[in-house]
């Protein structure tokens, strides 16, 4: 599958379900770290409110460029079957 070479590494939730689009060119060497794991980890590095700060959002995206310091994108509602997103700015977290 293709995708836009900016959403490479890029995670998030589709329906409470974590997600990450993971690109390379030839044979995987390493094993690919779990989508939960790794939106747990970015969550607790990079937002003020530590782990749990996206805990009730369902659906979402944070792009990997940045050190995935660039906000994420929240779907507004989770009702609609075209769902329409909006980029959320978060504090600076000088953690990273």
């Amino acid at each position: 599958m293709c995708v836009y070479q900016d959403e490479c590494k890029s995670i998030g939730k589709i329906n409470d379900i974590a997600f990450s689009i993971q690109c390379y060119d030839n044979q995987i060497e390493e094993v690919l770290p779990s989508p939960t794991e790794l939106l747990a980890t970015v969550e607790e590095i990079t937002t003020v409110e530590g782990a749990g700060a996206w805990t009730d959002i369902r659906n979402m995206k944070v792009l990997s460029l940045y050190d995935f310091e660039n906000g994420l994108w929240i779907r507004n509602n989770n009702q609609a079957e075209i769902g329409i997103y909006t980029k959320y700015y978060k504090p600076v977290n000088n953690l990273c």
